[in-house]
């Protein structure tokens, strides 16, 4: 054996120490990749439900929201015809209560005219206490009230119905 051939043995013992070597590390790599391929299959498995919930959860979600686009359109009809009620009825009120103002103020005035006149013509009568003899006397006898307070045949008419 020449040198030569005590060298290629060598590396060939060298050779397959390593492949035995390389063979440990890439078993266990298979195992690995065993247990990762169960855990892709078992994500796999578990999150397939979970994305058919979040599919119908999204299908309700578009759903409700087109839903609330028309409420929304609905409230700013509503929102519009309450802003036009409310100019209508504005309007309303101007024409109305313009005059209905002016009739309150016209009869307070009259009002307040009529109890000054009224005070005026109380001021301006002497007081007659109808009990005092010289007031009976001044107006006659015929004037006098009875024991009823009544003071003329026209009073005893009128009590018993006659006119």
């Amino acid at each position: 054996m020449t040198w030569g051939e005590i060298a290629g043995l060598v590396a060939a013992a060298a050779a397959v120490v390593f492949v035995a070597l390389s063979a440990i590390p890439l078993w266990k790599l298979g195992g690995v990749m065993d247990e990762l391929r169960l855990a892709v299959r078992k994500l796999g498995d578990g999150t397939t439900p979970i994305l058919d919930e979040l599919k119908g959860t999204v299908s309700t979600t578009t759903e409700e929201i087109a839903r609330l686009s028309l409420v929304t359109e609905e409230l700013a009809k509503m929102s519009h015809n309450a802003t036009t009620m409310t100019e209508q009825v504005a309007s309303v009120s101007t024409v109305v209560s313009t005059p209905l103002v002016k009739t309150a103020e016209v009869m307070g005035r009259t009002a307040t005219a009529a109890r000054d006149v009224g005070r005026r013509v109380q001021q301006r009568r002497p007081r007659r206490d109808p009990q005092d003899p010289r007031a009976l006397a001044a107006q006659g006898a015929s004037d006098a009230p009875d024991s009823l307070g009544r003071t003329s045949e026209h009073d005893l008419d009128h009590e018993q119905g006659q006119l």
